[in-house]
C-alpha cells in the first residue's frame, strides 16, 4: 500500500472525500515528521511507536569499484508496532 492507496480507502471508509482524506493524513505525517526532528518520541496507542536514534560511522565498500568509505553517523527513525497490530480492523472496532 503506498499514500494514494492508504488516501482512496481512509476516504471510503470515512465516508470523505479523497482531498479531504489526503490532507488529513499529509498533516498527520507533517506533525510526526516535525515531532521526530525534534527529538521527539510519537506514540500512537494501539498502533506503534516512532522514535530516533543515532547510528555509529561505518565502513562500507562502494560496490561497483569496491573502494572503502566512510559512512557518517546520523540521525535515523525507528517504527515499533505495538503487540496486537494485525488483529485490530474496522469490523472489530
Amino acid at each position: 500500500m503506498n499514500k494514494n492507496d492508504l488516501i482512496k480507502e481512509a476516504a471510503a471508509r470515512a465516508g470523505v472525500p479523497a482531498e479531504t482524506a489526503r490532507r488529513v493524513i499529509e498533516k498527520s505525517l507533517g506533525i510526526i515528521g516535525d515531532r521526530l526532528a525534534e527529538g521527539d518520541k510519537v506514540i500512537i496507542k494501539d498502533f506503534g511507536t516512532f522514535d530516533t536514534y543515532m547510528s555509529a560511522e561505518r565502513k562500507a565498500r562502494v560496490p561497483g569499484t569496491g573502494d572503502e568509505v566512510t559512512v557518517p553517523a546520523r540521525k535515523r527513525v525507528r517504527f515499533r508496532a505495538h503487540k496486537g497490530i494485525g488483529v485490530y480492523s474496522e469490523k472489530n472496532l
